[in-house]
């Protein structure tokens, strides 16, 4: 399957999805708290037609600002927990695409989850021993004004990082600068993420 041909899909269906659009392999809607919710399209690699979906959730105040992380996401299943593939040429595609988002929506991204600490929803969606989980949380945490738990997360998630590893480097920047604002501009901090978050967007071509 092409991005255009999921995009067109997904278009059609949009008067069934309120609140979503769709961008690319993205159908997508922002939510409180600076977060992006969606779903992804993970095409066959094996069959052109064939496609799954992953729902994720996305931090955008988290300055990664290098294409869509799946790293707080799930890949749809049925209700027998068996991953779903859809064909896109399928007579049925169309019927049963719209309910399996609905009910996804429903348990990934319900308003209980959106409207508290987003940190809930990325651990739910997230692996635990994940360092991008741990990078998110103390942002999360520095986000709703948790100084000491931000700075106890970005201490214990630097010193395991190996300068080496080329992602581990980048990571290791991305805490050092946090932390620079915890402890020298604290009033600033949400001013920064509010423009790490748009800077995030236009890079992911979010309508």
């Amino acid at each position: 399957m092409r991005k255009n041909q999921f995009e067109g899909l997904l278009r059609n269906l949009l008067h069934l999805l309120p609140g979503y659009s769709v961008s690319g392999w993205l159908l997508h809607r922002l939510a409180r708290h600076d977060m992006l919710l969606g779903f992804c399209c993970d095409p066959s690699g094996f069959d052109p037609e064939r496609f799954a979906l992953v729902a994720f959730a996305l931090p955008l105040f988290v300055p990664l600002h290098s294409g869509l992380h799946l790293n707080f996401g799930r890949r749809l299943r049925d209700t027998n927990r068996r991953e779903i593939w859809w064909n896109r040429l399928g007579q049925d595609t169309a019927s049963t695409l719209v309910p399996a988002i609905l009910r996804a929506n429903a348990e990934f991204f319900h308003p209980h989850i959106i409207d508290s600490d987003p940190s809930d929803l990325l651990r739910s969606l997230g692996n635990p021993s994940d360092p991008y989980l741990v990078e998110a949380l103390a942002f999360c945490h520095a986000r709703a004004g948790r100084t000491s738990a931000a700075r106890h997360s970005l201490k214990t998630l630097t010193g395991s990082l190996d300068p080496a590893i080329p992602w581990h480097k980048a990571m290791a920047t991305r805490l050092a600068s946090l932390d620079s604002l915890l402890v020298h501009s604290p009033g600033e901090l949400l001013t920064h993420m509010a423009g790490w978050s748009e800077i995030y967007r236009k890079q992911l071509r979010l309508e």
